[in-house]
């Protein structure tokens, strides 16, 4: 039977606060905003389409600029500061070896993913990737990975609403990771993970493989 385990990455993989707090701030300053750590943390995980009205941006031409300096910031910090959680890259090499398809479901753009797999030394590990595309959803990235799969069995680990309700619009289990960006939004789950080093067996329990 084949298991797929498909990860979001910021706040599952990695501490995407420390790398978008910075860059958004930086940014956010020579814009003439003055941007609370908690309204940037609101922001992870939104589509780009959100930020930018929240940012107040509506030129697309301005929009493209800013969100590509912001990328590339971000993308800087995390060759930088190799901020990942505790357990996570052990947990999905383990599950390699254990025969468990590795995917990534993120927000984020390919090029910021390509960055963190490459700092974990997990871009050989993950069969299917799906990133940001404009009028997609996080259940339309699942979805396709899914699909693609072929997947008999399968988890969504993740620490966001939008990763929760692509869990439930796919029907299937959902790993709460509570120490995430926003512990508020899935402490509700039924399966969660308090930290990085619970993964490994959360995972196994949804996928049924205890």
């Amino acid at each position: 039977m084949k298991n797929i385990a498909v990860f979001d990455i910021d706040g599952t993989i990695l501490k995407g606060n420390e790398v978008a707090i910075p860059a958004f701030s930086k940014i956010a300053k020579e814009m003439g905003l003055n941007l609370t750590e908690k309204e940037i943390k609101g922001m992870m995980g939104e589509k780009q389409s959100a930020i930018e009205k929240k940012l107040g941006i509506s030129d697309p031409v301005l929009a493209k600029k800013v969100f590509e300096r912001i990328n590339a910031l971000e993308i800087e910090f995390i060759y930088e500061l190799k901020c990942v959680y505790e357990g996570l890259v052990d947990c999905i090499n383990k599950l390699y070896d254990e025969g468990v398809i590795i995917a990534v479901a993120s927000m984020a753009t390919a090029a910021y993913i390509n960055a963190v797999l490459e700092v974990t030394g997990l871009k050989d590990k993950v069969s299917f990737i799906r990133h940001d595309e404009e009028g997609k959803t996080k259940s339309h990235l699942l979805s396709e990975i899914l699909k693609e799969s072929g997947a008999e069995r399968a988890v969504m680990v993740g620490d966001r609403k939008f990763d929760k309700k692509a869990a439930e619009d796919c029907g299937i289990p959902f790993v709460a990771c509570l120490y995430g960006g926003a512990p508020d939004e899935v402490i509700d789950s039924k399966i969660v993970a308090k930290t990085g080093l619970d993964v490994y067996e959360k995972i196994k329990i949804a996928l049924n493989l205890k």
